[in-house]
């Protein structure tokens, strides 16, 4: 179905929003790469970084060269962008947090085998220190 405005074209909504999901993740995706060649500032993870600046450069334009099309794709289609809400997203990646961290207890961790009886009082008190801290966002 063609409508009147330029190059835009209305899709029904049901495929409409499957286009918009696929769309979005697929931007997601690329911001996680080009993330990945920003300085990492994590401590749980250890860039090896094997991929030539050259390359990351050639990647980088590629990568803005997707987003182009997919903002492109987005208007042509009339495409529903993802409404996120900073403090929903916030308070959602805290309520995650504070379930790994329960899930981390040495109570749940028995279900991983036997845990250490000589481990049990520091490794909890970790957590906890750890969850109390979580608890301050």
């Amino acid at each position: 179905m063609q409508n009147n405005d330029k190059n835009k074209i209305e899709m029904p909504a049901n495929h409409r929003r499957a286009f918009s999901s696929t769309l979005y993740l697929i931007e997601k995706m690329l911001v996680e790469i080009e993330d990945l060649f920003a300085p990492n500032s994590e401590k749980m993870v250890e860039i090896m970084q094997d991929i030539s600046d050259q390359k990351k450069a050639t990647l980088v334009k590629e990568i803005q060269e997707i987003k182009s099309e997919i903002e492109r794709l987005n208007e042509r289609y009339n495409l529903n962008k993802q409404q996120l809400s900073e403090s929903h997203f916030v308070n959602s990646r805290i309520t995650k947090i504070w379930e790994l961290l329960h899930d981390s207890s040495v109570k749940r961790m028995n279900a991983y085998g036997y845990f250490p009886e000589d481990l049990r009082v520091g490794y909890e008190a970790d957590v906890q220190r750890l969850l109390k801290l979580v608890e301050k966002l």
